[in-house]
């Protein structure tokens, strides 16, 4: 049975998202953060087609919340790209990836994500759910790394650049110089995983974990990502943050807060949750 039968049959043709391969990898009141960012964008352009680039797609979570809010408030106008290998990009040490070869620990994420990457399962995942979405003729895939890939795009061609690719310092900081290139004026410049802004953890130790892709800071004792926390107060200073989503706007040759204080409230039918979300409003 191929992989495409197999994964319709476990989700009855409807897009799938295991949590066991971190298929659902942001907290659910960040899609709707950034279903209001497109709300936002939608009133700017008035009528136009939104362009949006996505840094890092994995099996299609984020994709399908972009298409979804094109279609609920820009009248389907538009598509998004998406840059991503679906290739392992973390080093697993010998003895976890022995692990595949037998039952993997519930709790290693980490290890089964860079399982599924190895044996294309990733990227098949995120052709599946991209299919039984029917959004195929609005995706574009950049199958590549985005430190080589992004370089070759011309300038300002995008409304929105999400960023939630390879969270080292030196990937994020490329991959937000990019951005700022991409973007349009007007246009927004987003991102994942900003649990902490940088004055509030440990700046000398957050600086010092340039390999780094999750720690537990050291002043509130609480986990992080310091790769987007640094990289983020380097390409933009303070910025406007809802719950780990941040979001800069860009306004001529500089990058504005954004105030998303009001915006329509909805959670994407593929994204599963267990509060309600109906009464929440976005505030800086």
């Amino acid at each position: 049975m191929s992989l495409d039968r197999v994964l319709h049959a476990l989700a009855g043709g409807k897009p799938y998202f295991p949590t066991g391969l971190f298929g659902i990898q942001s907290a659910p009141e960040r899609y709707i953060y950034m279903q209001a960012t497109v709300h936002l964008l939608a009133q700017i352009r008035r009528g136009q087609p939104l362009r949006i680039l996505e840094i890092g797609s994995w099996v299609g979570a984020s994709a399908l919340t972009w298409l979804d809010a094109l279609d609920r408030y820009a009248e389907g106008k538009g598509e998004v790209w998406c840059c991503d290998l679906w290739e392992p990009y973390l080093e697993v040490p010998p003895e976890r990836a022995a692990q595949a070869l037998g039952p993997l620990p519930a709790e290693d994420v980490g290890l089964a994500m860079d399982v599924a990457a190895r044996a294309g399962v990733a990227q098949a995942l995120f052709d599946y759910n991209v299919a039984r979405a029917g959004a195929n003729g609005r995706v574009v895939q950049l199958k590549s790394d985005s430190g080589k890939v992004l370089a070759s795009l011309g300038g300002e061609q995008f409304d929105l650049v999400y960023i939630d690719g390879d969270h080292r310092m030196g990937a994020v900081r490329r991959d937000i110089a990019e951005a700022k290139r991409l973007v349009r004026r007007g246009g927004i410049v987003c991102g994942d995983d900003l649990e902490h802004q940088l004055h509030e953890v440990d700046e000398a130790f957050a600086r010092a974990q340039t390999t780094a892709d999750w720690l537990v800071d050291p002043k509130s004792g609480q986990g992080y990502h310091p790769g987007v926390t640094v990289a983020v107060a380097e390409g933009f200073g303070r910025v406007s943050a809802y719950g780990g989503y941040w979001l800069m706007r860009r306004v001529g040759d500089g990058f504005q807060p954004v105030d998303l204080t009001g915006r329509p409230v909805h959670v994407p039918a593929h994204v599963p949750v267990d509060a309600d979300f109906s009464k929440l409003r976005p505030t800086i």
